[in-house]
């Protein structure tokens, strides 16, 4: 096990990178997808402003009208955004500590 440590641990941080961006994403079609949703109902209790009457909603880009969301959903985007947009922080460190890890537990286990 000594021997492929590193391999393992560049495994290990390759998983949570590629985790990560998954959930980001997830993230984010959840939230469009659920705005699509209550834009449609909204469509059929005839509540949609006049600028969007006959658009088809499946088409719309949902992103940068001014509407209010609830703390969750915004909670939920800080999310998507922090790790879309910082992935050049967190990845680096995935690795660096992966690496760092596989470092200190070959010479721990050498030193028995």
């Amino acid at each position: 096990m000594v021997r492929y440590r590193y391999g393992v641990a560049v495994a290990v941080a390759c998983v949570i990178s590629v985790g990560g961006l998954v959930i980001a994403s997830r993230l984010r079609t959840s939230i469009l997808q659920l705005l699509r949703d209550e834009t449609r109902q909204a469509t059929a209790a005839g509540k949609l402003p006049k600028e969007l009457d006959g658009v088809g909603i499946d088409h719309l880009t949902l992103e940068g009208f001014d509407t209010e969301l609830p703390a969750s959903v915004e909670w939920r985007w800080f999310i998507a955004d922090a790790i879309e947009g910082l992935w050049f922080v967190w990845i680096p460190a995935a690795f660096a500590i992966s690496l760092g890890a596989a470092f200190f537990a070959g010479r721990w286990l050498t030193a028995r």
